[in-house]
């Protein structure tokens, strides 16, 4: 199987007949490891620990979109240590962590209607020992149907980036608005209920005083993502009764500030 760097599109441009097109590598021309994610993942309900998530989408990177989820994703010490930065020693200790956990771990994906639907992360009776064997120095990741059915065959309402850009953030909330942010990335605005907000980030039941909310999440990732991922970001908050129901975070690149380089559209 083709690793997703290896054919994935470069961008996409406008066509002749004003339509959008994709344009792709050359054969053999490689790139950095990208995640690819229906945006109903993006947008889903779960709660996972930082090093799980980071287990989650250092698999997710390795896969093609235009072909079949595998059966198992295999992923290395050693490549777990070299994108995050971390000793060989500590990514066995992430592997032994997330394989205790994940077998348990749910999600919740919304459709159009907003109708909620609850799926596991990994396929059934996965155990922690199938998913790390003891000895082996790999974690082999084992994605349930459910889940698969968000990261293949997507050709729309998809959002891509990359793996390099989140892999220095030390906060699960930093790296979740991360991708809230670019799945909007072509209008440079993401709006959300607090509600919604609360259950993408695994909040629901956590710091239920808004300035809690604020300080102990947001303002962090907000920080952290200004520092080490390139985007120059604000946010407000929408008021109802004088009660917070919602948030706008207005974002660009830093780097596209005063350029005329267009945006990568909107999948």
């Amino acid at each position: 199987m083709k690793r997703f760097d290896e054919c994935l599109a470069l961008h996409l441009q406008l066509n002749a007949e004003g339509q959008w097109e994709v344009v792709y590598r050359e054969p053999g021309e490689r790139g950095p490891h990208k995640v690819c994610k229906s945006n109903m993942l993006i947008e889903a309900h779960y709660k996972l620990t930082f090093v799980e998530l980071r287990v989650v989408l250092l698999g997710v990177a390795q896969l093609n979109p235009r072909e079949p989820v595998p059966d198992e994703i295999e992923i290395t010490a050693e490549e777990y240590a070299n994108t995050y930065q971390v000793t060989d020693d500590r990514a066995y200790q992430s592997f032994t962590e997330a394989a205790g956990r994940l077998p348990k771990r749910k999600l919740e994906v919304f459709d159009k209607a907003g109708t909620g639907k609850r799926i596991s992360w990994l396929k059934p009776n996965t155990t922690d020992a199938e998913l790390y064997p003891k000895g082996s120095g790999a974690f082999n990741l084992c994605f349930s149907d459910e889940v698969k059915a968000y990261l293949a065959g997507l050709s729309r309402c998809f959002t891509v980036y990359e793996l390099e850009k989140i892999a220095p953030l030390n906060s699960y909330y930093s790296m979740r608005l991360y991708e809230q942010l670019c799945q909007w990335r072509s209008t440079g605005k993401l709006v959300v209920t607090l509600e919604d907000f609360r259950g993408r980030l695994g909040l629901e039941d956590k710091y239920s005083e808004f300035f809690n909310l604020k300080q102990r999440a947001i303002d962090v990732a907000v920080k952290e993502l200004c520092e080490k991922s390139g985007l120059r970001i604000s946010w407000e908050v929408k008021r109802r009764n004088n009660k917070v129901v919602g948030l706008t975070f207005n974002f660009e690149e830093k780097s596209l500030k005063g350029s005329k380089l267009a945006r990568f559209p909107n999948s």
